[in-house]
């Protein structure tokens, strides 16, 4: 997790950082990200509306907002919110086919302006800049929502929510909204989520193919054996059946306890401390027999990362890399799950949450609040969002087919997205990865275990888990 994240961000984060640079010198009118200073905005005429006029001055109200989309869409957006709040909107019209020309002639009775965001969202340091210029958008995406409730830098929505149909059982996921509470008050609103899976280089699958999406522990060390025994009768002696093993330590509960239903075994342990360990102690001998196999390395070597060397038949990492991977690889990548307990059945995904928040300092939080739950849970928003700007890697709260049905139609990560669908009533949340000691915790022992373990192949030492090391921290 340490390293090669820090890598792999860098990558990213240049990645990210020339596509602002050529939007902007090609347009004049999307912002570099975090900066708030100058944002795109957005001004039309004014239509009497008392959901968008202050109620007190009676001036336009002014929403910002601080999301992954361009300006445009944004605009977009917001006028669909309007016609959709207004009954503007045809009932034969949809997300994907309502006129951009049309939306384009709506007059909103509100200015909105714009940040983009990266894919993930901001962080407790963007946000403190934002707070420090006096500039912090109305609502934001973050990947550090933690930090920012402990902060007080958000403030509760619930109030603003309360009779909106989109926060519905019928209509969303709902277990995802309390990951986001905090003493029974809701402080974001679940915009999307990643998960962790296997991700391989088919160069490299051996001659009986490539392995089946819904994998057991046993079938994946069977198909480690195959590439490794077929890359060393070819003399790829750089060929390493798998890196980075150790990264899917916090997400083999299941796999070895079928009642087993959090992160890195955090419920288990609160129930039962002995049984959790248990285990944790099946999870390590696993991840250790890989390593005693040789199916994998030392994951610690300076400036070498077997993924990017493409030295690597399969590795572990989250979606949110997937565009970089689908990149690198345009033709060769393919996906399994984290390894479940039998074969062909599938384990549930370990979501990860980004939620946009409503900023304590907002002028407009009924407006905001509202704007937040339609781009996240309407699904004419997004199916607008998707036939604007198509990405990967990232799964909606909304149970609406139509929605998941678009994403199902990517050609390179579709079949994966159809199994996730399937799978979101039981899926299992990660804690926010920034700023959570738990989260901090386990990823340091992951890092000392990829060292250990290279000690321990050698002869030098071992390691042993012991759960309350981390669990007992507050996640």
């Amino acid at each position: 997790m340490g390293e090669r994240r820090t890598y792999l961000k860098c990558i990213s984060i240049i990645l990210v950082i020339s596509i602002v640079f050529v939007l902007s010198s090609c347009s004049g009118k999307e912002e570099a990200f975090p900066s708030f200073d100058n944002p795109t905005t957005s001004t039309t005429n004014p239509i009497s509306s008392s959901l968008s006029t202050d109620t007190v001055t009676g001036e336009l109200q002014e929403l910002s907002v601080a999301l992954p989309y361009t300006s445009s869409t944004i605009e977009y957006l917001a006028q669909l919110y309007y016609c959709k709040t207004n009954g503007l909107l045809s009932d034969t019209d949809s997300g994907m086919s309502v006129s951009l020309s049309y939306l384009s002639s709506i007059d909103l009775p509100f200015t909105i302006t714009s940040v983009q965001t990266p894919d993930v969202g901001v962080s407790l340091d963007n946000v403190s800049q934002w707070i420090a210029s006096g500039s912090t958008p109305d609502i934001f995406l973050t990947n550090d929502y933690n930090a920012l409730i402990n902060s007080g830098y958000c403030q509760p929505m619930e109030d603003y929510l309360a009779d909106s149909i989109l926060l519905s059982g019928s209509n969303i996921y709902t277990d995802a909204l309390f990951e986001c509470m905090r003493d029974s008050n809701l402080y974001g609103v679940p915009h999307y989520s990643s998960t962790m899976l296997i991700m391989g280089n088919n160069d490299f699958a051996p001659a009986s193919g490539v392995m089946q999406y819904s994998c057991s522990y046993t079938d994946l060390l069977e198909y480690l054996g195959q590439i490794q025994s077929e890359q060393e009768i070819l003399s790829n002696d750089s060929t390493i059946p798998i890196a980075y093993c150790e990264e899917m330590i916090p997400y083999l509960g299941q796999a070895f306890s079928l009642s087993s239903s959090s992160f890195m075994l955090r419920d288990e342990y609160a129930l039962d401390p002995n049984s959790a360990q248990t285990v944790a102690d099946s999870i390590i001998s696993y991840i250790d027999s890989i390593y005693e196999n040789g199916y994998t390395i030392y994951g610690g070597a300076e400036n070498y990362d077997p993924v990017f060397s493409r030295d690597a038949a399969l590795w572990i990492d989250s979606t949110t890399n997937l565009y970089t991977w689908s990149e690198y690889y345009p033709s060769t990548l393919y996906f399994l799950q984290i390894p479940s307990a039998e074969s062909e059945t599938l384990s549930p995904p370990y979501l990860t949450i980004y939620p946009i928040c409503l900023s304590t300092s907002s002028d407009c939080a009924d407006l905001a609040a509202n704007f937040a739950a339609f781009v996240s849970y309407d699904s004419d928003a997004l199916q607008l969002i998707y036939r604007l700007e198509h990405r990967v890697g990232f799964f909606p709260f909304i149970k609406d087919p139509d929605v998941w049905s678009l994403l199902e139609s990517d050609s390179v990560f579709g079949s994966v997205v159809s199994y996730i669908e399937f799978q979101m009533q039981d899926a299992i949340y990660s804690p926010n990865v920034m700023q959570n000691e738990m989260y901090n915790s386990v990823s340091s022992y992951i890092s000392e275990y990829s060292s250990s373990a290279y000690s321990s192949v050698y002869g030098v030492n071992d390691t042993t888990f012991d759960l309350s090391e981390c669990l007992t921290l507050e996640g």
